[in-house]
This record gives structure tokens, C-alpha cells and sequence, in this order.
């Protein structure tokens, strides 16, 4: 749709559609993306006990949306993986979060 900037998650194995919105104006992939991730990491796990895997391109790949997610797995208390594609413009140093606690091993 033109003017709009889609985001779409869903339960790859079970073909669920968890979230999918249609942001106005052009932007970044993962702009203003917390709420839609939140929403659907909530709805995958009621669904699913198995680990998630998340992938993203490679908006996601930044400190901010790595954190958000990873806390947000943490307060449900399961596991998430992150598969991201790589941009090239980031330096690693920061990928690995050191100050979220969790029972998951991260941090």
C-alpha cells in the first residue's frame, strides 16, 4: 500500500499471523517497532512452548530494539533467539547486553 510502512510477524512453524500493522509514511523497519514485537513475543508464547527464534532485516540490527526484545523475553520468561541480518554501518561492541538479568543466561 502506498504510504505506508508494513511490519508483519508470525509464528513461522504454525503459520500464525501474531501481528501485523500498517504504519503511515515511510520509514525504518523497526521504527516505533517495540509495541507490534511485545505484542506478538506475548501471543507466541501462549501458542507455542517451543524456543522462538526471532528474525529481522537489518533495521532491528541496533542496541535499542536487541534490548527491548531480549527484556521483554526475560519478563515472560522464555527464550528468544535473534537471527539478524547484518548492517554494516553498526559496530558489535554494544550486541551483546550486559545489564539485563534474566534466567536465560543473558546479561
Amino acid at each position: 500500500m502506498d504510504g505506508c510502512c508494513p511490519i508483519a510477524l508470525r509464528l513461522g512453524t504454525r503459520g500464525y499471523c501474531l501481528e501485523l500493522d500498517l504504519r503511515a509514511g515511510r520509514q525504518r523497519s523497526a521504527r516505533e517497532s517495540e509495541y507490534s514485537v511485545e505484542c506478538a513475543l506475548g501471543t507466541a508464547c501462549a501458542v507455542s512452548a517451543a524456543p522462538l527464534l526471532l528474525r529481522a532485516d537489518s533495521g532491528f540490527c541496533s542496541q535499542h530494539p536487541i534490548t527491548q526484545t531480549l527484556a521483554q523475553a526475560a519478563r515472560l520468561g522464555r527464550r528468544v533467539d535473534l537471527l539478524l541480518q547484518w548492517n554494516p554501518r553498526i559496530e558489535y561492541k554494544f550486541l551483546i547486553p550486559t545489564s539485563i538479568s534474566s534466567p536465560l543466561g543473558v546479561g
